[in-house]
């Protein structure tokens, strides 16, 4: 019997690194292109970044998709590395309803276009994130490709609302729609 990977809610620690590494090589030079926040590289390279001035830069770089290419030219990236930042091209940005958590990611619905994902936390499951929290939730957030997964910027807003009952059964709905129709998306 040969094994199998476990399917999991969160990235390894492999790829938990290579997010970062990538995704905080991008903000760092937006940042410093724009100078927007630069203290962060500067005082504390490495070390708790100040999550306002991060959504600062994020908020710069997918409303600026363009920029991922400059980054690209500019840092002389490896292949994977490239390939990650070419991909956070593809990226989702809007409000989304955390409807449920499942083994493999969480179940992200667009209230905009009711597409169904499953998104994958970075470090912590979002499980783990919003345990006080009733679902379902309504956040902001970037939806990004990585490694045939999807997963956030780890920059997300919540928004404090209660859902009522009925926005609550048609949420379940879209989901269980999407999966009998097998139209939920597991990679952008």
């Amino acid at each position: 019997m040969g094994s199998r990977t476990p399917i999991t809610s969160i990235l390894d620690k492999d790829e938990s690194r290579l997010f970062f590494d990538v995704i905080f090589g991008l903000f760092e030079f937006v940042s410093r292109k724009y100078n927007i926040a630069t203290e962060l590289w500067r005082d504390n390279p490495g070390k708790g970044y100040n999550v306002n001035k991060l959504k600062q830069i994020a908020n710069e770089v997918w409303s600026h998709t363009d920029l991922i290419d400059e980054y690209i030219a500019s840092a002389k990236l490896p292949c994977p590395q490239r390939e990650i930042a070419t991909g956070f091209k593809s990226c989702c940005q809007g409000k989304y309803f955390i409807e449920r958590h499942l083994k493999q990611g969480s179940v992200f619905i667009s209230p905009a276009d009711n597409n169904v994902y499953i998104v994958r936390g970075l470090v912590s499951t979002f499980d783990e994130m919003f345990d006080d929290i009733r679902l379902p939730v309504l956040v902001d957030a970037v939806l990004l490709p990585f490694c045939g997964k999807i997963v956030t910027d780890g920059l997300m807003n919540v928004y404090p609302v209660i859902i009522g009952k009925a926005l609550t059964s048609e949420l379940k709905n879209m989901y269980m729609t999407a999966k009998q129709s097998q139209s939920i998306r597991y990679s952008l």
